[in-house]
């Protein structure tokens, strides 16, 4: 009997949890489907509009000079970010708040990766990779809410019993690297 009321307990717990995973996944999703239409609109020739967002560019090895060891190799970071009036208002000291997304793509001679880093308040919300390895493509998709991995996707299926084995140390680390320089273009 205490074996069935445990059950149901852990069972109801587990339904609002869901659900408020399912409300973070469709915000996560308005607000990327919102912001690319935004930096489309900001993309186009000619512009209609003047750009919402300011964006900044950083380019390694723009000239595709031969790269010691690795031989092909270039990265581009593009940082979209907000520094309207209205939401500098909503602004706190960190930098990062404004910011709304971090595109890196990279190029190498055994490689080709793509990566956008979706931000909300300073905060990654979902992260996107699409990898080229050895002729193999690998894509991922990761939906955090504050700060925790709450669905991990791989090539078109979820993984949840593989999202223990995320390291979000590691991916912690990869989105410092480029909260840094983004800092650093805007002492």
């Amino acid at each position: 009997m205490r074996i069935l009321i445990l059950s149901c307990l852990l069972g109801a717990l587990a339904l609002p949890l869901s659900g408020q995973n399912e409300a973070a996944l469709k915000a996560i999703r308005a607000h990327y489907y919102s912001l690319n239409a935004k930096i489309d609109q900001c993309n186009e020739e000619p512009a209609k509009e003047p750009c919402e967002l300011y964006i900044d560019e950083v380019v390694q090895n723009s000239k595709n000079a031969p790269w010691p060891v690795v031989g092909i190799y270039s990265r581009t970071i593009t940082y979209y970010y907000d520094r309207s009036p209205e939401f500098a208002k909503m602004q706190h000291d960190d930098e990062l708040y404004g910011l709304q997304k971090i595109v890196v793509q990279l190029t190498s001679s055994a490689r080709e990766e793509y990566a956008e880093y979706l931000l909300q308040k300073g905060q990654v919300v979902f992260k996107f990779t699409k990898e080229y390895w050895e002729g193999d493509l690998y894509e991922s998709r990761m939906y955090f809410d504050q700060g925790l991995l709450f669905k991990y996707n791989v090539n078109g299926e979820d993984r949840p019993d593989e999202m223990h084995e995320v390291s979000m140390e590691s991916l912690h680390l990869e989105f410092l690297e480029y909260a840094d320089i983004f800092r650093a273009l805007h002492p």
